[in-house]
């Protein structure tokens, strides 16, 4: 082939390239009138749902911010919301088209009819519906409205319809509600379930709602629910592909029969349900887990082990283990009566506790009565006596009056070495030793 044969080959198909550009909108651009540069979709965004084939995803502006709604459930970062309400913002058209007129392409040649992808938009105006068309390497799409006008725009709504990635824009953190506007926690277990419900802002176990629940397990829910960081989440199962379709993402998980589910109901009956399945790997300190609101699942993530242990403890360690559930702070008065002893009051005559005026021997030191009412309130059980029965008279009344209207009365028992506290609301009586009874009652 000689040099003249070549330069004809290159003209040719640098013609025919600028040809296809022409046609489809790219580096020159296609035949059509200039427009309004008025946004196509006026408002501020507040619903998106994108449907492209069988698949669909739809995002929601609430009042916490965005979220996607469908196939999952899970909330945005307020960066992600703003990238969709941008590209919104941005359908500004450049040129209206008459596709199929003179040699403007037709509707099939910029993937109109059909569409590559259809977009269902809300805003603060309006509801709007788009398809939208190709891409161009010029950093612009094809969209047609309701009214069937075609125009030429930016293509930031396209890049993220066609090529969007959710899971890059989900929050990174459990997103569960705080426990403090739950109502019934219930965590589901295959051998001990049990149920936390709160009234008047304590929470205890159910059925009976008489024996109370650790602070510490309540504040460990707190940090599972809405404190665990989330270290990945699952797009595709994981290991070894299967044609079995018995073989549910779910079940590869350990997510279709979860090693527990915790379910938390608001007192609107709003539900969360965390499922915690199998661990993400051989002897791995990360497990899946899947977190849903009501009916809608949200996606397969991975979070600490640790994060979750709470889930897996025995009932009994979720009892709170104090006697007297409060702080010095709190504390209005104490009184101690004796079988076959002087009792004595300690009270907040406001200067701060102090023995009452009655036990005259000890109105000169305020701080012997400070260090009882923080002995007392060091009282936890070393056991718990399920539903006790004393074959004895009490040896002794303990009657600690706290907040603004709280009080706690408590019996105490001799039990071989030890004592036992049995509180007036509760049926279990608690073991304490002498070590820590004898200092209170021996205040005087």
């Amino acid at each position: 082939m000689n040099f003249r044969t070549t330069a004809i080959l290159i003209v040719c198909l640098a013609v025919l390239g600028g040809v296809y550009l022409l046609t489809r909108g790219g580096l020159l651009q296609t035949p059509g009138t200039e427009v309004s540069h008025d946004p196509l979709v006026p408002g501020g965004l507040v619903n998106v749902k994108v449907t492209r084939g069988d698949t669909t995803f739809e995002l929601r502006k609430g009042a916490a911010g965005w979220e996607q709604t469908a196939p999952h459930w899970f909330p945005l970062t307020s960066e992600a919301g703003q990238v969709w309400a941008a590209a919104v913002r941005g359908l500004i058209p450049q040129r209206e088209l008459m596709p199929g007129v003179d040699d403007t392409p037709g509707l099939a040649e910029l993937s109109l009819a059909p569409p590559t992808a259809e977009v269902e938009l809300i805003t603060d105006r309006g509801a709007f519906h788009l398809a939208l068309g190709d891409q161009t390497v010029s950093h612009t799409g094809y969209v047609r409205t309701d009214d069937g006008r075609v125009f030429v725009v930016p293509d930031g709504l396209h890049t993220l319809a066609f090529q969007a990635r959710l899971p890059e824009g989900y929050v990174r953190t459990m997103p569960g509600p705080p426990v403090a506007s739950v109502a019934s926690i219930l965590i589901d277990r295959p051998r001990e379930p049990v149920t936390l419900d709160r009234i008047d802002g304590d929470w205890s176990l159910t059925p009976d709602r008489i024996r109370r629940v650790s602070p510490r397990v309540v504040e460990a829910l707190q940090r599972l629910l809405a404190e665990t960081p989330i270290l990945s989440f699952a797009d595709a199962p994981p290991g070894r592909q299967t044609d079995d379709p018995s073989v549910t993402p779910g079940r590869r998980y350990g997510l279709d029969t979860p090693r527990a589910r915790i379910v938390l109901r608001s007192a609107d009956d709003t539900t969360h349900t965390l499922e915690l399945g199998r661990a993400s790997a051989l002897k791995s300190e990360t497990i899946f887990a899947r977190l849903s609101r009501g009916d809608t699942p949200g996606p397969v993530m991975t979070i600490p082990a640790e994060a979750a242990a709470v889930a897996f403890e025995p009932w009994t360690d979720f009892r709170d283990r104090r006697v007297f559930a409060t702080d010095a702070a709190q504390v209005r008065s104490l009184h101690v009566e004796a079988t076959g002893a002087n009792g004595y009051t300690i009270e907040d005559a406001g200067s701060g506790l102090a023995f009452a005026a009655t036990d005259a021997d000890q109105t000169a030191d305020p701080g012997q009565a400070q260090d009882t009412v923080r002995r007392l309130l060091l009282w936890e059980a070393g056991q718990f006596v399920g539903d006790y029965q004393p074959f004895t008279e009490a040896i002794a009344t303990v009657t600690l009056r706290w907040g603004v209207t709280k009080e706690t009365v408590v019996d105490l028992y001799v039990d071989g070495d030890n004592y036992v506290a049995l509180r007036r609301d509760e049926p279990d009586g608690m073991t304490l030793s002498t070590a820590a009874v004898r200092p209170v009652l021996e205040a005087r």
